[in-house]
């Protein structure tokens, strides 16, 4: 859901989940796609992650869409929707999980 505090919320759960996996020597990564909220500590928090890799991508509104949560009780024509905000992607990952999963230009 589109609430900052359970963005914020989610991106501190993925950084302690990180972080002990790291500490394990363990594998593992999100991509991690949320509203371009640059104002909220979620922005922040994730934009700063020590398991930040590559560049954050930032979609424009006008240039994407999604597929609404009730896709399946709506006809096909009204299935997909204008996204209301710009969208920010995160790519975190340990060191073992870039090794075995890079972030490349190609994502």
């Amino acid at each position: 859901p589109f609430v900052p505090e359970v963005l914020t919320a989610a991106a501190e759960r993925a950084e302690s989940l990180l972080a002990a996996a790291e500490e394990s020597g363990g594998r593992l990564s999100f991509v991690v796609v949320v509203p371009a909220w640059r104002d909220v500590p979620m922005w922040r928090a994730l934009d700063e992650s020590r398991f930040k890799r590559g560049e954050t991508l930032v979609v424009r509104a006008s240039d994407h869409g999604f597929c609404d949560g009730a896709q399946h009780c709506r006809p096909p024509r009204e299935r997909h929707r204008v996204s209301s905000y710009d969208t920010g992607v995160f790519f975190l990952q340990t060191s073992a999980g870039a090794r075995r999963w890079p972030v490349t230009n190609e994502i």
